[in-house]
């Protein structure tokens, strides 16, 4: 009998809907002058959240983890993706186990992968270009508002989220977000005048907390 894990596409099954709807109306809104207006740069910040992990099996039925993370993010080229909290599962003949302590690190065009489960460490070298986010939702953070706002296919909303957000020592558990509404699913987005950062989409992306570092 084999451990068989499969892993998600870093999103969780209900977001990756999201993704693929949301996602189709900004390229057709920043194609064109995405290298020159169009990208915007997220803080360094300590992000937890939850999201869906791997399909794991053992010989019988598979269950789907639901993991908390945390993301450790410096930049787009250099970040640590963690799971700090998961359920155990049964392996069958093998015990329990569970995918806690699994992580991500991108250094550079560098990423590893570790994989508690299996107790393996890979380790890949992207191409050149290549951008590889921790979790898909954060792409939304690269695009400015003006994009965002000017898709004529999705809704916008002023919405309270209810994730924590702390910045400059100051912590609030409710923070003014914007919603947007297309193709069935959500996407929240706080925002400042500098920087946005996702905090929900759909079930598949969900922050608990967000911790901006530096002033």
């Amino acid at each position: 009998m084999n451990i068989v894990v499969n892993r998600p596409l870093l999103l969780g099954t209900v977001g990756l809907a999201a993704v693929l709807a949301i996602a189709l109306v900004l390229w057709q809104v920043a194609r064109g002058d995405a290298q020159e207006n169009n990208i915007t740069a997220m803080p360094a910040m300590t992000l937890v959240y939850e999201t869906d992990g791997p399909s794991v099996s053992a010989g019988g039925q598979a269950v789907t983890v639901r993991e908390t993370r945390r993301l450790d993010y410096v930049s787009k080229t250099e970040w640590t993706d963690t799971v700090i909290a998961a359920p155990s599962v049964d392996l069958g003949r093998y015990g329990t186990g569970s995918t806690v302590g699994s992580y991500r690190k991108l250094n550079g065009n560098t990423i590893t992968t570790y994989d508690a489960l299996v107790g393996g460490t890979d380790t890949d070298t992207l191409e050149e270009g290549v951008i590889h986010e921790a979790n898909m939702a954060l792409v939304y953070g690269s695009i400015p508002a003006a994009s965002m706002d000017g898709a004529a296919d999705l809704t916008r909303s002023e919405v309270t989220s209810t994730s924590r957000v702390c910045q400059g020592g100051t912590c609030r558990d409710s923070v003014p977000a914007v919603k947007y509404t297309g193709g069935g699913e959500e996407l929240v987005v706080y925002r400042t005048d500098d920087w946005s950062i996702p905090l929900r989409m759909g079930e598949g992306f969900v922050v608990r907390s967000v911790t901006v570092l530096g002033d």
